[in-house]
């Protein structure tokens, strides 16, 4: 057996399975990366020849498996015996290549869990898949490429990916696709194949039928190559064929998958045909009068005969398949034939297309081509789908132009109505058709353009139509406000009409009203007397119909049909009308707010109306009653879901009113117990709740009958959340939550499906639902109470959560293995796993905020180990190993860490339910899972990385015997693998959990500014390994022996030292973050080493303990040993402070720690808030709410009250009234205009002047309305400043519904809200950055007294820090603690930040003063005292004195005593002071003196 053997280097590929998710994780918006740019140019040549690289068995390269090594190009690989035997029944199987077979076999092996010696169908299976995986990823790539080039267009003509899709058709790719189709329709049975394999082969040639056809038709679509007449005389053979049997296309098709891929294929090649056959040049030719010439089309008028002759052999009746073919062929002879210069061909002339087009019809085209757009595969096909249906549109419209088209045609003529179907089909979903439909310069649609206006010139009397297609056309905003403005101002108004002498105006078809027309099925709408219209068509006699020179909005006689309901016979016609409503008010929101002021309008007012019909011509009530008194049949669930929709929208448009008017309405006819309003009795049952049973009902017919898009159960969920958005509160709607809870959620998995897919989406939103009631109940006050109760007490809600929770990786994999489960149903389980895990992560969250001595019935449950079959903990465990869904993992990750704490906290009146023991074997597979983690996915993850460390911090706090576990270097992976999400395995039998965590500690000086949030967890980690250091010695001690571990920590800190001194402003909220993030960094640091300096002093005075006992050699021996064996860790950190002191390190962090504070942000904020509440409370008087939440709108309200009810305010009620103004509203709103720029002067920096304006600003700023719009952090796992409260912008602009503003009338008074959330914004990075200072300022004091504790005696360990460095940090802290003091106003109260950041800089300063006493100045000495003294007599005069500001006072008054007692001091006073002296000190301390 030779050593080494070269063979052919086309042989090897690098993974195409790779490069695809490369391609695909890129920006289409902007240019490749180098490096992926460079692989495109490696795999040119493999690209250009498509799968055909992939060889059939060759003797040479059996030959070559036979030697030891295998030398591909610069490739090698060494041959394993038992991987050869596999390589070579695969390639008798495969027909692969023998070298190419071992390649499969060995990335197969690597790239799934499955041993080689495992059964031999097993593998065989595996390596088929990893075959066809290579050749279709292969293929995908083109096609990515393609789609790329198309989505950046012609006009980027250097764009690297256009060029490297035109070099790829320059070097032949078309003919070579051509080819490789043809040998793909010519397959036959592998003989070689066991028949198990059979059904697998055959899908995945179906599939790259598909590719190759996807990219075939992308090349001529966008016109990288043109298609000849040779070329398309092929495809159409090839065609003809398929459709006749001769291939091997049906023979495939022997299961539901596989027919639906030949099917497909089968389309995609007419499309082909179609598009080839240019038909929109053709359109364009004849648009610009342009003759047929040689050069206009790639087809001669040979190729075109002879394509002719090829077409004249279908037999249409025999072949269904080909009639859209000899469609588009007639259209393309008749566009040909009127082009100007046809009489010069006559051979064309002689060819019958009328004849064609007759055949076409009796085949059925139009029907076929609808069956086409109603496929299943093309509604969730990744190809190009939009390409394909823009094939179908230039075909409508090419024959729409060719031959007339009138919808309304005979009863026995179904074609006009397939054509509006395919229209309709075609344009719905497809906002790009939808956009270039409306531009007029598109004379693509042109045709249908005007087909359109002929439907609309018969608008009222035929709607159907209309309303069918113009809902479909408006997919998108653009789209969608260019139907609303062609319905309201674009159409008339036309009515059946007697014509006599009298009326007929001129021989032109003019006729003239003699008296006022009532337009039929519009109670009270008449055309006036002495209105002209055109006559259209005469229906019999006398009688014809008549469009009307009558302007009205078409929108308004829609609205007026739907709320005359009693007078339409034609309930579709109800059910497309509220489609396109629903449509318009769901892509544009601008269309909604029109909607909803219709009934102001001039329309309104002039139609002849009774009182009580006027009120339900109002948009929200009409559809809130059309939706009440829907019968319980498909179609009433159909209308029902479309009419909530509709309500949905326009609740956010409109909260208070569409919620007061939705729920007074009690459309869904639910009534509410009064008694369980009594919280005696915490268990709510589900019998507690009277529901009319209709809802259910409805449910249960939609989802068994109807196939909507939109399922009524979505609707109601959508529509229930919305409301609890807006903080109502109303019995209706407490019902429908308990409703959706108790039934929907407990009961819809049982429901039967007319489309599967949609149960994953009722189970998403219902959830959905769950975690928004959970997060926002506390605002719902008695409502909330309840709510709470059934979410923490029912158990069959538990139990539904817990199905869907306790899904184990094992089990997620066995579902993608398995061919029998559809991919759509596993994604949608893991959507719901993801989902469930973030309502249970919520729920424990409130554990720890209410703080019961009762466990509830839910926290009982999660904490079971015998709930159910698995363990939630260990199922939970389990997905932090499921790497295809990163979400899972993260919050599965999340889930523990807060399942920990929660654990830890129960033990004291825990029933021994607590279970976090996983077996061996989990412990394993989890280490494994972590360390992949931790070294591998950060960089693609960074929510996974700090979601896994921050469960290992959770644990170290918690759970130290489950971290001890995973860290246990005892246990052995014995080489297990990971499977990865991208199909890779990754090994981690040499990578350690310390050392992953090292690798972070060892870059940590670039971390800190790259990405801090990062670094952060890995520190807070740290820190909690030193809190709990004697659980964790092994592991601290794996820490410390690595080698400059001290070196990198310092190094962090000497990267930002000094760097960021004063806080920036006008911070985003990202950069806010990181800034907060590497203060905070700088305080793990600083506690990791105040740690190490304590518990080394521990360890040191314990040995010292022991060697003095004894007093023995032996003894003193051992003692030696062990103190020297702890002295490096101490000697390292002591050597870092000696360096920190002389490179004026610890100045420079002392002074960006003590120094840059400003709450003038925080005030201004207030201010802000103030103005924008009083400008809102202008609109509430102009009985206004604009978009506010009801909620929010009642905090103004109330606010607006007690303000009027200040005597400030009705003092100035008094003045202006003096002066002349009138009373009520208009006076109201005069004051609150004058406050208003008041309030706008101060934030500007000018001060409000003494009087009633400067007492109601005082007032608005001190009130803080907006309080409970500041969240506190505790909640937050990884955060390490507590206590913090920040503004929830995010839900402050939902609650104001600033995203609609520019689309009401408030959109003047969008700027106000802007600035508003800018200080808010300015206020929370303030917050931010200034208390993860304060953290790093707390944990520098920390350091400074455990390293100058000389309580055991080991004053001679350290070294001092210079006095003079200590007088500079002295100097500064002064400094900065008088400049807080001037600003801060004795009469106002001060803010617990501000008193938390003077209280530590006191401390400092006690602490450094106490160090140097001794050895004090006069000058520093009367620079403390100085200090001391402004901040006693602030606090003196602050009118409440709070705990924090008491404590400040005794560190003041402590610090002022130490400097009084020093020997320098006593030694300058001596005795008397005189008279210049105490110039010197200053007012406060010259005030002190003469106290």
């Amino acid at each position: 057996m030779a050593d080494t053997k070269s063979v052919d280097a086309s042989l090897w590929w690098d993974s195409f399975t790779l490069l695809l998710s490369e391609l695909e994780n890129s920006s289409l918006s902007s240019d490749l990366p180098q490096n992926l740019v460079k692989k495109l140019k490696d795999n040119h040549s493999w690209l250009v020849d498509a799968v055909s690289r992939f060889k059939p068995p060759n003797e040479k390269s059996k030959e070559a498996l036979n030697s030891k090594k295998l030398q591909i190009g610069s490739h090698q690989l060494t041959i394993q015996t038992h991987l050869k035997d596999k390589a070579l029944k695969i390639s008798s199987c495969l027909q692969l290549d023998e070298v190419q077979s071992y390649i499969i076999a060995e990335r197969s092996i690597k790239n799934n869990n499955v041993a080689v010696d495992s059964m031999a169908q097993e593998f065989l299976h595996v390596i088929v898949i990893q075959y066809y995986t290579e050749r279709q990823c292969l293929l995908k790539c083109i096609r990515w490429i393609l789609m790329h080039a198309i989505y950046i267009g012609p006009g980027s003509k250097e764009h690297v990916i256009r060029e490297e899709a035109k070099k790829l058709f320059h070097d032949g790719l078309e003919s070579k696709l051509i080819s490789l189709f043809q040998d793909l329709l010519l397959f036959s049975y592998p003989e070689q194949m066991d028949v198990d394999l059979f059904t697998l082969w055959a899908e995945e040639t179906l599939i790259e039928d598909n590719l190759v056809l996807d990219i075939l038709f992308l090349s001529y679509y966008d016109s990288f190559c043109a298609c000849s007449g040779e070329k398309w005389k092929k495809l159409c053979n090839m065609y003809k064929g398929i459709i006749s049997g001769h291939y091997n296309l049906r023979k495939l098709a022997i299961t539901s998958e596989a027919w639906q891929l030949s099917y497909h294929a089968k389309v995609q090649l007419l499309l082909i045909l179609i598009e080839t056959l240019d038909l929109e040049n053709l359109l364009q030719m004849v648009h610009d009068e342009t003759p047929y010439r040689k050069g206009a089309s790639t087809f001669s008028l040979i190729d075109v005969q002879e394509m002719d002759a090829l077409i004249s052999t279908f037999n249409a009746f025999e072949m269904k398949e080909a009639s859209p073919l000899i469609l588009a062929w007639a259209a393309f002879l008749y566009l040909l034939l009127t082009l100007p210069g046809k009489d010069e061909n006559n051979d064309l002339m002689e060819i019958d297309h009328v004849g064609y087009v007759r055949q076409a019809f009796e085949a059925a085209s139009f029907s076929y081509c609808l069956e086409i757009l109603e496929c299943d595969i093309l509604k969730d096909y990744d190809g190009p789908v939009s390409g394909y249906r823009s094939v179908l549109r230039t075909l409508i419209s090419a024959f729409i132009a060719s031959y007339e088209v009138n919808i309304q045609e005979q009863a026995e003529d179904s074609n006009p109505v397939l054509i509006l179907d395919i229209l309709c089909k075609i344009y719905r979903g497809e906002e790009s058709l939808c956009i270039q439909f409306w531009d007029k310069e598109s004379f693509i649609d042109g045709p249908i353009r005007c087909l359109l206006c002929n439907l609309g010139n018969e608008f009222p009397f035929q709607t159907v139509e209309l309303v069918q297609l113009l809902s479909s056309l408006c997919e998108g905003m653009w789209p969608a406000e260019c139907v609303y403005n062609f319905l309201d101002r674009s159409i008339g108004v036309s009515s059946l009409f007697e014509i006599s002498n009298e009326s007929v105006a001129d021989v032109s078809h003019i006729v003239e009203a003699q008296q006022a027309v009532q337009v039929p099925g519009i109670e009270g709408f008449f055309i006036p007397a002495g209105t002209r219209g055109h006559i259209l068509k005469v229906i019999g006699g006398n009688t014809a119909l008549v469009r009307w020179e009558h302007a009205t909005s078409g929108v308004f006689l829609l609205l007026l049909r739907l709320a005359q309901e009693v007078h339409l016979n034609d309930k579709e016609e109800v059910l497309l009308t509220l489609d396109l409503l629903s449509r318009l008010v769901s892509f544009n929101t601008a269309v909604c707010f029109e909607l909803m002021s219709l009934s102001c309008s001039a329309h309104f007012h002039a139609v002849s109306l009774m009182s009580e019909q006027e009120k339900n011509v109002w948009v929200i009530e009409i559809i809130c009653n059309l939706v009440k008194k829907q019968s319980l049949n498909s179609y009433g669930a159909a209308l029902m879901s479309k009419g909530i929709k509709i309500l949905g929208k326009m609740l956010i448009c409109s909260p208070s009113t569409v919620a007061a008017i939705a729920l007074n309405a009690n459309i869904f006819d639910m009534a509410l117990q009064t008694t369980v309003f009594s919280r005696g009795n915490n268990a709510l049952s589900s019998g507690s709740w009277l529901l009319s049973g209709k809802l259910a009902k409805m449910l249960l017919i939609d989802c068994e009958q109807n196939s909507d898009d939109c399922p009524l159960a979505i609707s109601v969920l959508d529509f229930t959340i919305q409301l609890v958005e807006t903080g109502v509160e109303n019995d209706c709607l407490l019902a429908l939550i308990i409703f959706s809870l108790q039934y929907v959620l407990v009961n819809h998995e049982s429901w039967k499906y007319k489309m599967k897919h949609v149960r994953w989406k009722v189970t998403l939103k219902v959830l959905e639902l769950m975690k928004k009631c959970n997060i926002l109940m506390a605002r719902h006050g008695k409502i909330g109470e309840i709510i709470h109760d059934v979410l923490f007490s029912d158990s069959s809600i538990h139990k539904t959560l817990f199905q869907i929770a306790c899904t184990t990786t094992n089990a997620l994999e066995k579902l993608h293995a398995s061919r029998l489960f559809d991919p759509v149903e596993i994604e949608g389980l893991q959507f719901a796993i993801s989902s469930v895990l973030d309502v249970l992560l919520v729920m424990l969250t409130k554990f720890s905020e209410e703080a019961s001595s009762t466990i509830s019935v839910f926290h009982q449950a999660v904490l079971s180990c015998t709930t159910n079959s698995v363990p939630i903990v260990a199922a939970v465990i389990s997905l932090i190993s499921y790497f295809r869904d990163p979400a899972i993992q993260i919050g599965a990750a999340r889930f523990i860490s807060f399942l920990f704490s929660i654990a830890d906290s129960v033990q004291p009146f825990s029933y021994g339910t607590t279970c976090f023991a996983p077996e061996s074997n989990q412990i394993v597979d989890f280490r494994l899972s972590l360390s992949y983690i931790l070294l591998e996915q950060s960089a693609s993850n960074e929510d996974l990385f700090i979601a896994t460390v921050d469960l290992l911090t959770s644990a170290a706090h918690h759970q130290p015997a489950f971290l001890i576990a995973i860290f246990n270097p005892e246990e052995k992976d014995d080489g297990q693998l990971i499977v990865t999400g991208d199909g890779e395995s990754k090994g981690s039998k040499d990578s350690g959990l310390i050392d992953a965590l090292m690798d972070y500690i060892v870059r940590a000086d670039n971390l800190i500014q790259s990405h801090p949030r990062m670094l952060l967890s890995v520190l807070n980690f740290m820190v909690a390994l030193w809190q709990g250091a004697s659980q964790y010695l092994n592991i601290l001690e794996s820490l410390r022996s690595s080698e400059k571990f001290w070196k990198y920590l310092s190094n962090a800190i000497l990267r930002v030292a000094g760097s960021t001194i004063h806080l920036p402003v006008n911070l985003t909220e990202k950069d806010a973050q990181n800034l907060a993030n590497m203060y905070l960094c700088q305080s793990a640091i600083l506690g990791i080493m105040s740690y190490e300096l304590f518990l080394q002093k521990k360890l040191l005075h314990a040995e010292s303990l022991v060697k003095d006992a004894t007093g023995s050699q032996g003894n003193e021996q051992d003692g030696a040993k062990t103190e020297k064996s702890k002295a490096p860790a101490f000697c390292d950190v002591k050597e870092i402070w000696s360096s920190w002191c002389k490179d004026s390190v610890l100045e420079k962090l002392m002074k960006s720690y003590t120094s840059g504070y400003n709450d003038d942000i925080y005030y201004s904020a207030k201010v802000a808030i103030s103005l924008f509440s009083v400008h809102v409370m202008e609109k509430l008087v102009a009985g206004d709410s604009g978009s506010l939440s009801v909620s929010l709108q009642q905090k103004f309200h109330t606010m607006l009250t007690k303000l009027c009810m200040h005597p400030a305010f009705s003092e100035l009620l008094c003045q202006y009234s003096q002066r002349g103004y009138s009373e009520g509203k208009k006076l109201k709103k005069l004051i609150l205009s004058d406050l208003y720029y008041h309030l706008q002067g101060e934030l500007e920096g000018r001060k409000v002047s003494t009087g009633p304006f400067k007492e109601l600003s005082q007032y608005l700023v001190e009130s803080n309305i907006l309080e409970t719009y500041q969240n506190n952090l505790n909640g937050d796992l990884s955060a390490t400043t507590k206590n913090l409260y920040l503004f929830d912008l995010v839900r402050l602009r939902a609650d104001i519904g600033l995203d609609v503003w520019d689309c009401s009338e408030w959109k003047a008074s969008k700027e106000i809200a802007e600035i508003m959330l800018h200080w808010l914004q300015e206020a929370n990075s303030f917050m931010l950055a200034s208390s993860s200072k304060l953290s790093a300022l707390k944990a520098l004091i920390s350091v400074l007294t455990v390293y100058h504790d000389d309580a055991l005696g080991r004053k001679s360990m350290r070294e001092e820090i210079p006095d003079q460095i200590i007088f500079t940090c002295i100097d500064n802290i002064c400094q900065s603690f008088h400049a807080t003091i001037e600003k801060l106003a004795p009469v106002l109260d001060v803010s617990e930040d501000t008193l938390n950041f003077l209280a530590s800089q006191a401390e400092l300063l006690l602490q450094l003063t106490r160090t140097v006493c001794k050895s004090l100045s006069f000058g520093v000495s009367l620079l403390v005292l100085k200090c001391s003294g402004s901040g006693l007599k602030l606090f003196s005069e602050l009118q409440l004195l709070s705990s924090k500001a008491s404590v400040i006072m005794k560190l003041l008054l402590t610090l002022l005593l130490l400097v009084l007692d020093s020997n320098c001091l006593s030694s300058r006073l001596g005795g008397t002071i005189d008279e210049k002296s105490r110039e010197g000190y200053g007012p406060d301390i010259k005030e002190f003196f003469d106290a």
